[in-house]
């Protein structure tokens, strides 16, 4: 059951050092199979309250209450479904309002993966009747409750992801600011493969237009990046440590550029993290070129015959991006634009 991969720490989204807790990368988690609970068909606007009832595809949800940091159980907040993004994910999303949401599965599921976005207050957390109380999920990394180990992707301090390894019969989930989407995420986990962090590169280092460089087996080359009226620019990508890819340590810069990547041979899945803070994007998959004003244009889009999941890329923030499919050339660029955490995995070894 367990034959999914792990996820690459995209979130989403979309630097792990929130409250100075240790970074936890993509190596730390388990191969786990998610199931997905869509918010898409709920009316956008409606609004649950306590003892309220609804279903999704595979869950019943009933509505209940949240339970203050000082244990003080409250009665009447509500969970309202929206679309603005707060969770990291895209389209429906659910915002609970110190209120808790139960899902009570209607098969087991070995594990679950969630995008999620926690604004203030404490966090409610129970699977399969092991309740917890928490100021933050980030603290809960390595942690089991239920039976079910618990690992936490923090991207930056407010958005993260959290991945349950261990059979679920249900888990009740809830928040006094907080935002949750996409139970099984739309981005699926990155495989244990390799990653290119840019940490073996001297910072500072400097690159144009066909200059090549190479880390962690992947040969990097500098190719022409288009604006939208289709012009080519000449820029340069050079080595950094500002987190403005929403990872940590040392990132690429790209600036009026793209970056060609080649993994040595076909790869079965991509992700990478990224900074987009200012004009037009562009991508190529297997020769199928797209020039963009945001990543956030390509989600759940088929490029060169390879599925594309994007967590943010609305333009002026961090996000993911995950191709699932077989990637035979990718590059990608930007004008004001960073890279980090590129990981891959070979061909037919997910």
């Amino acid at each position: 059951m367990k034959s999914l991969v792990r996820f690459v720490g995209l979130t989403i989204i979309f630097s792990f050092l929130m409250l100075g807790l240790p970074t936890a990368h993509a190596q730390d988690f388990p191969e786990i199979k998610p199931v997905c609970f869509e918010f898409e068909r709920l009316p956008l606007g409606m609004t649950y309250h306590v003892g309220d009832n609804f279903a999704v595809t595979g869950a019943t949800v009933e509505a209940q209450e949240f339970q203050w940091a000082d244990g003080t159980l409250f009665p009447d907040g509500e969970a309202t479904v929206e679309n603005g993004g707060m969770a990291g994910g895209s389209g429906s999303e659910i915002h609970t309002n110190n209120i808790n949401l139960q899902f009570k599965l209607d098969t087991p599921v070995d594990g679950l993966i969630l995008l999620y976005g926690a604004y203030g207050g404490n966090l409610n957390l129970e699977i399969n009747g092991d309740f917890i109380n928490t100021p933050d999920f980030p603290s809960l990394h390595g942690s089991s409750l239920g039976g079910v180990n618990i690992y936490v992707d923090d991207i930056n301090g407010t958005l993260g992801r959290l991945i349950l390894e261990g059979t679920i019969e249900y888990f009740r989930i809830g928040g006094q600011e907080f935002w949750f989407d996409d139970p099984c995420g739309d981005e699926p986990p990155p495989p244990p493969g390799e990653c290119v962090n840019f940490e073996s590169l001297a910072l500072g280092s400097h690159f144009v237009v066909g200059d090549t460089f190479d880390e962690a087996g992947v040969k990097m080359t500098v190719v022409d990046f288009y604006w939208s009226s289709g012009v080519a620019s000449g820029g340069f990508a050079e080595i950094g440590a500002s987190g403005a890819a929403g990872g940590s340590g040392q990132e690429l810069i790209v600036n009026n550029v793209s970056i060609a990547f080649d993994f040595g041979g076909p790869v079965s899945f991509v992700s990478l993290r990224f900074g987009e803070y200012g004009g037009n994007v562009n991508i190529e998959i297997n020769g199928d070129f797209r020039n963009e004003d945001d990543f956030a244009k390509i989600h759940n889009q088929v490029i060169g015959g390879v599925t594309v999941l994007v967590g943010n890329g609305f333009g002026n923030d961090s996000g993911m991006i995950v191709l699932v499919g077989t990637v035979n050339t990718f590059s990608i660029g930007g004008q004001e634009f960073f890279i980090d955490e590129v990981c891959y995995c070979a061909d037919g070894k997910r």
